[in-house]
């Protein structure tokens, strides 16, 4: 273990451990996050100096020392490495930071893209350590690093069309970027030290040699992020923990030393988080960091949201211009206003001291001539037109004197008072001039001192006014009340979130003001824009929210299924606005599914396979429908399920030979839970099938009858004609293999005496040939066999004759013999 000194401010230092990761990476523990994310670098020896947004001094001593400096760590696991710090240390144009590795130049600057929108503040630090605000339009270089402020974000585009964007509050430094279609190379650096941003590859990620290796890196404090084709969001929070949500493409997350890989490469709702200094996969990003993430990011491109916020930064300027002029205006017009009050006052009061000491001199002055002695005067050398111009030159001066003296009392008064005549001349000067004219007439005669100790006095009650008069304009100003303007403090916006279960509109306001707040006592909050990216999800009419819910998003949830939807508003009081956001959280139920009527034709020669499912639906996505039964009470057809449940079989009917028939049945779908029945209308157009044989003998039996004669056989016991109603007729008979007679009339046969033979019950087989036809021409022809049952046939007996002598006896041997001749067909025994 090395041990360093740090020091934490001027008066106070503490010992630092460097330790070794398991990695074996240096690491340097800074006292939190502030250092980290929001500290400015500098240098002093081999010093690193890290002073946060308070003001406070951190040293790591001798980091510029180590052959690699150590990782600079905070306890949650976020980290800056080296290579993290150089992309983010400030330096002048060619002073170049002692790093390992090549010095970096800052002598050239390599344009690499330009901003597509600004919106708020955002300043951009070029790696010759100019700094300025970055506008539309501006041109960025290798090097650059983006700072954005509360409700900022900035849009770039590289060369090649990749986008790289920086949300608000956000630091990220462009560290390399190198582009060459022809030469198949392409690479994109960035290093993102907090706040939320998005990326999407451009050319850059259509290179052959982008798909087998990362053309783009983006560092983080916990992760490094390989790039391969791909479009992301991701942000970093104030605790340096890293939420990146996968879009498309291949991602491979590291933590900032390139360890414990996790590699993403299906496109969709999937999410890195990364805690600790150790990458996690999860499925989706959590409710909380998920929101955490739409507040960081810029709104997509070409949103709703993107315009209004354009909008609103094109306003706020407006108005930030508009203030000023208006203060300036406000501030020119008071002055003026008050010079011109003042300059009145003082212009009158002096043109009153004014006359009063020229009457006053006058009179002093004729009194001084009605008392003076032409020979004193005389006898004195003076001449008396040189004491009248002396006198005048007195009065002048007393009047240039008093002038002289408003002039020095308007510039104590702090250039209030800047309108007093003759500003060249001061009451110092002006007393000098008359306290020499003094000497000089005191020196010739008492009575010409005594005038001028008079005019002296004047000139000392005169002064003795302006000063009075000076100090009640001073006091009228002072007096004149101020109108003190309380200060208009922004109100405050807390995120909301709103749980939907049901369809129809929803009135929100309350729930959105319900944790919002202003600390201006008497300022009522209002809510004064609202934004989705869904249209028509929010209207805003007299200050009240309506949000209508996506019901077909609703419906597709199953039982226990949530999803989420991110809505954004604006609130005012006074002159401040706030914005926030809203997490609509919907939560499913189970669905009764639709099954909807289906309809198909067929003849009646062609069997189908119905996929009646195939058009029935189930709000809740997860589930499954299958047909569950069929009623086919009244369909001439014959209809059953297949065995995965997904479809029917129908048999059609052969009864018709020509038109068509709709067969109409029923089946019923369930999802499990619920279930639903819709029709089915199978149009049959008929098809004239020929009469065909019935080959079974036993399919009709003629019982004989004794002197029946001729007996008719229905011709649907011979044929069978599917057509239903249709007529047939006998066209021809073959009798050659018969043994009885018959005849076409339709069909007589006669058994005659062939059968008698047969005794009761028993069954012999006649047959005979015979053709006919339909109404339609269709033939039909064959042996018709058929069973003929035997009945008991009476014996027949023939009449004996014998001589007997009279008296005398039969002879029982002739008696027997008269049964001899008699007979029965059926072999029957005779007694």
């Amino acid at each position: 273990m090395l041990t360093k000194e740090s020091t934490l401010s001027p008066a106070q230092t503490s010992e630092v451990d460097v330790d070794v990761s398991q990695s074996g990476t240096l690491e340097h523990l800074l006292p939190d996050a502030s250092f980290l994310l929001y500290g400015v670098f500098s240098q002093s020896g081999f010093d690193l100096e890290i002073t946060n947004p308070d003001g406070i001094n951190y040293v790591v001593p001798d980091y510029f020392s180590f052959p690699t400096p150590p990782n600079l760590m905070i306890e949650s696991g976020a980290g800056l490495s080296p290579a993290m710090v150089k992309s983010l240390f400030p330096r002048a144009l060619g002073q170049d930071v002692l790093f390992a590795g090549p010095a970096p130049s800052g002598a050239a600057l390599v344009e690499i893209g330009s901003v597509k929108l600004v919106v708020g503040t955002v300043t951009v630090r070029h790696a010759d350590g100019s700094q300025e605000a970055v506008k539309k339009g501006a041109v960025l270089y290798q090097g650059d690093v983006l700072v954005t402020g509360a409700g900022s974000f900035v849009k770039a585009e590289m060369r090649d069309g990749t986008k790289f964007q920086l949300g608000q509050n956000g630091e990220a430094a462009l560290d390399q970027y190198e582009f060459d279609e022809a030469a198949d190379v392409g690479r994109f650096e960035a290093t993102v030290r907090v706040g939320g941003f998005y990326y999407k590859s451009g050319k850059i990620g259509e290179l052959p040699s982008a798909s087998a290796q990362a053309h783009t890196q983006l560092n983080t404090p916990t992760s490094i992020i390989g790039v391969r084709g791909s479009e992301l969001e991701g942000a970093v929070d104030q605790s340096g923990e890293t939420v990146v949500v996968h879009r498309s493409g291949v991602l491979e997350i590291t933590d900032i030393n390139g360890d414990n890989a996790v590699t993403l490469d299906t496109p969709g709702n999937t999410a890195v988080v990364v805690l600790n200094g150790q990458p996690a996969f999860t499925a989706e990003p959590s409710q909380q960091a998920q929101q955490a993430l739409q507040q960081s990011l810029p709104p997509p491109d070409g949103s709703v949201a993107e315009d209004e916020a354009v909008e609103a930064d094109a306003e706020e300027v407006a108005e930030e211009v508009v203030e000023e002029a208006v203060a300036e205006a406000e501030e020119a017009v008071e002055e003026s206003a008050e010079e011109e009050a003042v300059e009145e006052v003082v212009e009158e009061v002096a043109e009153e001291v004014e006359e009063a000491e020229l009457d006053e001199a006058a009179d002093a002055e004729e009194e001084a001539e009605e008392t003076s002695d032409e020979e004193d005067l005389d006898s004195l050398g003076v001449d008396e037109s040189s004491v009248e111009s002396q006198s005048d030159a007195e009065n002048a001066e007393d009047v240039a004197s008093n002038e002289g003296e408003g002039e020095a009392v308007e510039s104590s008064d702090d250039e209030a008072l800047s309108t007093f005549t003759n500003p060249d001349t001061s009451v110092e000067s002006a007393t000098e001039d008359v306290d020499t004219t003094l000497e000089t007439l005191q020196s010739q005669d008492s009575n010409v001192e005594g005038q001028d100790s008079g005019e002296l006095q004047t000139l000392g009650a005169a002064s003795t006014n302006i000063e009075e008069s000076v100090a009640e304009v001073e006091d009228v100003v002072a007096e004149e009340p101020q109108e003190v303007i309380a200060p208009d403090n922004p109100p405050e916006a807390l995120a909301d979130e709103i749980t939907v279960l049901a369809g129809g509109a929803i009135d929100v306001t309350e729930q959105l003001l319900g944790n919002d707040s202003d600390p201006d006592t008497g300022q009522v909050l209002a809510i004064i824009s609202v934004d989705s990216a869904r249209p028509d999800a929010v209207t805003l009419v007299d200050g009240r929210v309506q949000f209508q819910p996506d019901e077909s998003l609703l419906q597709s949830l199953s039982a226990g299924e949530t999803t989420t939807e991110t809505l954004s508003y604006t609130v005012e009081s006074g002159t401040s606005k706030a914005d926030a956001d809203v997490v609509i959280v919907y939560q499913g139920s189970n669905d009764a599914p639709v099954a909807n009527n289906d309809v198909a034709e067929t003849n009646e020669d062609v069997p189908l396979v119905l996929a009646v499912i195939s058009n029935d639906s189930d709000p809740d996505l997860a589930d499954t429908l299958v047909i569950t039964s069929v009623d086919g009470s009244t369909a001439l057809g014959v209809i059953t399920i297949t065995d995965d449940g997904q479809s029917l079989l129908y048999e059609p009917s052969q009864s018709l030979s020509e038109g068509s028939v709709d067969d109409v049945f029923s089946y019923t779908i369930s999802d499990g839970n619920t279930t639903a029945t819709a029709t089915v209308t199978v149009t049959v157009a008929g098809a004239n099938d020929p009469p065909v044989l019935v080959s079974d003998p036993t399919g009709f039996t003629l019982e004989l009858v004794p002197e029946a004669g001729e007996i008719s056989i229905p011709l649907d016991a011979i044929f069978a004609d599917s057509d239903l109603g249709s007529t047939l007729t006998v066209l021809a008979l073959d009798t050659e293999l018969t043994r009885g007679a018959v005849r076409i009339g339709s069909v007589l046969y006669d058994p005659g005496d062939a059968f008698d033979y047969l005794k009761e019950g028993e069954i012999g087989i006649e047959q005979f040939g015979i053709t006919v036809q339909d109404e339609f021409g269709q033939t039909g022809q064959g042996v018709f066999s058929f069973q003929i049952e035997g009945i008991n046939d009476a014996p027949v007996a023939v009449a004996n004759t014998n001589e007997v002598p009279e008296n005398g006896a039969i002879d029982l041997a002739a008696a027997s013999s008269v049964l001899g001749d008699d007979a029965d067909v059926d072999g029957d025994a005779l007694t």
